[in-house]
């Protein structure tokens, strides 16, 4: 899915091209840049729009590390949602439906999504 590390790498990345790159899955949302407005995943491989659960002791990949990163985890990958998406492209994948919602929480703002 998602690079390891780029929410903290790229904190305030707002549109993110990872189309035609063989993704299977979504994977864990707090790995996504959390200021994400766009995210294209067009023509991958995916199957399902289910994500996955974050850990809670995720290892900080940002240059500027807090001090507390270590007891309470990372700060870049603590969100559960992706409350700025606005655009979610998801064409030339194998889907036979598409759920944008986590049990505990939703993907995005049904009012923003296009």
């Amino acid at each position: 899915a998602v690079p390891t590390g780029l929410c903290c790498l790229a904190p305030n990345l707002t549109h993110l091209d990872l189309s035609h790159n063989q993704i299977q899955g979504i994977g864990p949302l707090c790995r996504y840049p959390a200021q994400l407005e766009i995210l294209n995943l067009s023509d991958n491989q995916l199957v399902t729009t289910d994500v996955e659960s974050c850990s809670h002791d995720l290892v900080c990949y940002g240059l500027e590390k807090e001090d507390n990163s270590a007891t309470q985890g990372c700060s870049h990958q603590s969100h559960k949602t992706l409350c700025t998406l606005k655009k979610l492209y998801l064409n030339g994948n194998r889907l036979s439906s598409v759920s944008l919602q986590l049990p505990e929480a939703p993907l995005v703002n049904r009012k923003r999504l296009v």
